[in-house]
């Protein structure tokens, strides 16, 4: 995995990377218009036929089962939600509706492989700054990201007062041939669980050669 850090004050003089999944305009283009609980207004707009259909890639059941992860009445497919979470990782949306605020569930089991028992604890980053490239060991949690700042202020001599950003390139961890951008610091846990399924699957496929 890598991750692209700069300082803030370098921001507007960087182009934006493309996205390989459909952009947050693209998305909102399709959100839900009627956000209201379907027991409050007498008729289940669930079984509506035009309700029966994902909201995110606008499939219905065939490619896949629907469900409905909060009290908004359209319906999406568990991995598409589950997408959308990973993409708005270290925000209120990736652990709630925007619009019900209903807690949604987890979306770390619906994308990681069956095929991948046990992620990775520990994952080598490539952070890059201003063309410089170092290869970083990180841990998960809160103090895995304290000493991931730390390490990389050293390796690129930052003082505590340069305000870093951060992008981080991953691996779709339910799709090897695709990738997610995740944007800030606060999605580093989702970053390191991605990272950590890429580790694990290069590992399984070394001890199956």
């Amino acid at each position: 995995m890598k991750c692209v850090c700069a300082l803030k004050s370098m921001l507007r003089n960087m182009g934006k990377a493309k996205r390989t999944h459909r952009p947050d305009a693209e998305f909102d283009s399709h959100l839900p218009e009627d956000t209201a609980d379907p027991e409050d207004t007498g008729d289940d707009p669930r079984t509506a036929n035009d309700h029966r259909r994902c909201w995110i890639c606008l499939e219905d059941e065939r490619a896949g089962p629907l469900a409905w992860p909060c009290l908004c009445p359209r319906a999406a497919h568990a991995k598409c939600i589950a997408r959308w979470q990973l993409q708005r990782a270290g925000s209120a949306e990736e652990h709630s509706c925007r619009f019900c605020e209903r807690t949604l569930p987890d979306w770390r089991p619906l994308l990681t492989p069956a095929e991948v028992e046990k992620v990775s604890e520990v994952v080598v980053m490539a952070v890059t700054l201003n063309d410089q490239v170092h290869r970083i060991t990180v841990r998960p949690g809160p103090e895995g990201r304290r000493r991931f700042e730390c390490d990389i202020r050293d390796l690129f001599e930052l003082n505590s007062q340069d305000d870093l950003e951060f992008t981080f390139d991953c691996q779709d961890p339910s799709n090897t041939s695709e990738s997610v951008l995740l944007e800030g610091r606060r999605a580093f846990d989702a970053a390191f669980h991605c990272a950590s399924i890429s580790a694990a699957r290069r590992k399984a496929c070394a001890a199956s050669t």
